[in-house]
């Protein structure tokens, strides 16, 4: 009896253990099924929030869009009202054209604006309008820095004026004739700042889409204009195999060739021109007589003057100052320094020399001759 007792007390505790354990699995089945529950709440509550950013973003970023094409619009607009105006007051007053200038710095600003916003840094990720946008900018930009630059007239007079500055210190000098150098030089400094910039805009231009015609073209007649013969015809020459039959490009180009005395490749050109202009009087010309062919007035001034611009600097810029950089301090890389940098210097005083001596021994060997009759 008290045996089957001890057992029927066992199995009771061994029961009542069971079924707390059964209790506390149901328990912590029922908590891991909250947490899941609320783990799942708090994904959806991050993904709506992750989703709502990316509404408000795109939002922003919309709205910035509609207001980088409206800034461009208002320069354009600008632009053809300053147009309009110089056209209905071609004898207009100081007045007028300072109102003009006025318009026209305010639409480059703008443009400067657009072309340099945050948005516009990566081609690769703009939108197809702001893409647009963009081109059309710093075509437009281009074309302002391009009429800012006038005839580059100046550059040459920098030179001529600086030879004679000692000679008018010497002098007492006039004051008004300082002014009007130092005046020269501010516009000699505006004039080349002006071009580097209208060639770099056309340059980006391109570099987004190389099909544009209208930005090879203006950049070609602008290094034209400047005397920068091999890079207007790099220019011409890049515009034409975008559009292998424009007009305009095909003569830019075949004067250029003309200039530089390319026969075959004028010829070429002129033929294509006569192709779809059989009255082209220059054409028939440069076909048939290219050896009588003149080069255009205007570009033969051009090169020219660039050319003796480029040459007086060239001359000027010998006597400056060179800085040298040196991969470790010792003296053998110093030396070496020293000489990579003089280098040309030195082989051309070394054919000078050995020219020097060639005609020194011309002119013994003729003594000598002469002697001998």
């Amino acid at each position: 009896m008290e045996w089957a007792a001890f057992n029927e007390n066992d199995d009771s505790q061994r029961r009542e253990r069971n079924r707390h354990h059964h209790l506390r699995e149901g328990d912590f089945d029922e908590e891991n099924d909250q947490n899941q529950k609320q783990g799942l709440i708090r994904g959806e509550n991050e993904n709506n929030n992750d989703a709502e950013t990316q509404k408000r973003k795109r939002r922003t970023a919309e709205a910035e869009e509609t207001r980088i094409a409206g800034s461009y619009e208002t320069a354009i607009r600008l632009l053809a009202e300053e147009e309009e105006e110089d056209n209905n007051n071609e004898e207009g007053g100081e007045n007028v054209i300072l109102k003009e200038e006025a318009k026209r710095e305010e639409a480059k600003q703008i443009l400067l604006a657009v072309v340099n916003h945050e948005m516009m840094r990566e081609n690769d990720e703009l939108t197809p309008t702001l893409c647009s946008v963009k081109k059309l900018a710093l075509r437009n930009l281009g074309n302002l820095f391009a009429k800012e630059c006038g005839e580059f007239e100046f550059e040459e007079e920098e030179f001529e004026g600086s030879e004679d500055d000692k000679d008018d210190s010497d002098d007492g000098g006039g004051e008004k004739q300082r002014r009007e150098k130092l005046s020269s030089k501010s516009s000699v400094s505006s004039q080349s700042y002006s071009f580097e910039q209208a060639i770099r805009c056309y340059s980006e231009a391109v570099r987004m889409d190389r099909e544009d015609v209208a930005s090879w073209l203006r950049m070609g007649e602008l290094s034209a204009k400047r005397g920068d013969v091999a890079l207007a015809r790099m220019a011409f020459e890049s515009g034409l195999l975008a559009q292998p039959t424009h007009a305009l490009l095909l003569n830019e180009l075949c004067e250029v060739c003309v200039l530089v005395g390319d026969e075959a490749s004028a010829t070429f050109l002129a033929a294509r021109i006569l192709n779809s202009d059989r009255r082209n009087e220059r054409m028939k010309e440069i076909q048939t007589n290219f050896a009588n062919a003149k080069p255009k007035e205007r570009l033969v001034k051009a090169r020219e003057r660039f050319e003796r611009v480029n040459a007086r600097k060239d001359i000027s810029a010998k006597g400056t100052k060179c800085a040298l950089t040196l991969e470790r301090m010792a003296w053998d890389d110093v030396a070496s320094s020293i000489l990579g940098a003089v280098k040309v210097k030195v082989e051309s005083e070394e054919s000078a020399i050995r020219a020097k001596d060639d005609d020194d021994d011309e002119e013994e060997d003729d003594d000598e001759d002469d002697d001998e009759d």
